[in-house]
């Protein structure tokens, strides 16, 4: 089954310095561009998923857009 303590096995990264602002209740981008240094959207380093840092997030979650780095405009890379 899954549930709370299944949860806390799951580790993210996300290789990324900014993020769409987006507003709370309409999960919309506001279009402002945040820096991720010194937030809980700041995942370049692999972090823990629980539920104590999921209730610390705007919205109660990870439901947002980053900027994923990209080591150039013309390079692709496929990001999941």
């Amino acid at each position: 089954s899954m549930g709370p303590d299944e949860l806390k096995k799951h580790v993210i990264s996300i290789n990324a310095n900014k993020w769409l602002h987006s507003d709370v209740q309409t999960k919309l981008p506001t279009g402002a561009i945040r820096s991720v240094d010194r937030t809980w959207f700041d995942l370049r380093n692999s972090v823990e998923l629980n539920i104590e840092r999921l209730d610390m997030i705007p919205g109660g979650g990870y439901d947002h857009f980053f900027c994923v780095n990209s080591p150039s405009r013309s390079a692709y890379r496929f990001h999941a």
